[in-house]
């Protein structure tokens, strides 16, 4: 084998390395920031209202009542 052969095919895996480590991190964020919200939305911290015509979602913090203390 060539040394030309041996860089080429270094800076392939290289790039390859970079752009997939690079995929993978945009998808994890995108993944991490729907399974916080499934979370927070399942256990009441917030609520999620979706808007049929325009497809948008609006997050809103869920108001807590305080029933002891209610006058």
């Amino acid at each position: 084998m060539s040394i030309d052969l041996i860089l080429l095919l270094v800076g392939f895996t290289i790039a390859c390395a970079y752009f997939n480590h690079k995929s993978g991190y945009k998808q994890g964020l995108i993944e991490g920031m729907e399974s916080t919200l499934k979370l927070l939305e399942a256990t009441g911290h917030i609520t999620v209202e979706k808007n049929p015509t325009t497809g948008d979602a609006k997050i809103k913090k869920v108001e807590v009542v305080d029933v002891e203390n209610k006058t």
